[in-house]
């Protein structure tokens, strides 16, 4: 069964997405949409790909999924008439810049009996699900702490999507998501949270939250001007998991116990851009009629966007 493809949008997100679905034997990239016909139709010269319009409703009815690759504050709208027109959609992560709007499209998947998910990509690659494993089977005790941090300290433009307020722009929303969903990923969502960090420009471009959970606690950081390890770091009773860079395509693991004893180091390398892991998911839902993934379920999403809320709330930032 071969999956026909749209993608929203023509940035750099979409590009990957565009060789991923390329050379994918059940995958067919039927058409891109973009804001301007212009846009779309380099796009799909570039990408090989046979339509190009600047309106979604036009192709909706050609293809089976839709990937929503536009910044993340004009993520709704397409995700919506998607999701209406009975298509499933992968949209990109932030599903939206706040736990009100991200609630508004799960309701309009559940309304619609449509598949959504948000395109939490690394949650499917292989050293990530390893280390879920190693867990699950008791390896390291009971997890009590979460260390994850994502910067990117470059000189930025204001008119950069990560200083630009009215692109949703701030590092809880495009780098944070990253440590905090690995810190869901292994403890749950936190019962409260304390929170440090520097706003320029209405955007928050250090953000560093100390959180409690149910059975742990987890410190996640992004930023804009510190230049952090860009690690993981899953600690329990009887050791730790070391996720090397789990944020950029992350191929090693390391198990640790005592004082920096390492007791075994994981390769897993894989082949392609990364994306191909959630893409298979996207077409295994659909084939057995799911409106969400296990991997990366409503809840969940939902649970994550409510922390980056409450951390972005706590610097004075927030998205209606």
């Amino acid at each position: 069964m071969t999956t026909r493809w749209a993608i929203v949008g023509t940035g750099g997100i979409a590009a990957q997405m565009a060789r991923t679905l390329g050379p994918m034997p059940d995958a067919d990239l039927t058409a891109v949409v973009s804001r301007t016909t212009d846009r779309a139709k380099a796009f799909a010269a570039e990408h090989g790909v046979a339509r190009a319009s600047d309106d979604l409703g036009s192709i909706l009815g050609d293809v089976d999924a839709v990937y929503v690759a536009t910044p993340h504050i004009a993520h709704s709208e397409p995700t919506i008439a998607a999701l209406e027109a009975g298509v499933g959609v992968l949209c990109e992560k932030p599903l939206t810049v706040s736990h009100a709007e991200s609630t508004r499209l799960v309701g309009a998947a559940r309304d619609t009996g449509t598949f959504l998910m948000e395109a939490m990509w690394s949650r499917f690659i292989p050293a990530i699900r390893r280390a879920q494993d190693i867990v699950a089977n008791g390896s390291l005790g009971e997890v009590r702490s979460v260390e994850a941090s994502f910067s990117l300290v470059r000189d930025l433009p204001p008119e950069h999507r990560l200083r630009n307020r009215a692109l949703g722009g701030g590092t809880t929303l495009d780098l944070g998501v990253y440590p905090l969903t690995i810190a869901h990923l292994f403890l749950g969502a936190p019962t409260s949270s304390r929170v440090v960090g520097q706003v320029e420009g209405g955007v928050d471009i250090h953000a560093s939250a100390l959180s409690e959970h149910p059975g742990g606690w987890s410190h996640t950081t992004s930023s804009l001007i510190a230049d952090s390890t860009n690690e993981g770091i899953v600690s329990g009773t009887e050791g730790r998991i070391r996720l090397h860079r789990p944020h950029h395509h992350p191929t090693r693991i390391t198990i640790e116990r005592g004082d920096g004893g390492v007791v075994e180091t994981i390769d897993l390398p894989y082949a392609g851009t990364g994306f191909e892991f959630q893409v298979a998911e996207v077409h295994r839902c659909l084939a057995e009629g799911l409106t969400e993934s296990p991997v990366v379920p409503h809840q969940t999403t939902l649970e994550v966007a409510h922390w980056m809320d409450d951390i972005m709330g706590a610097l004075g930032v927030a998205y209606a």
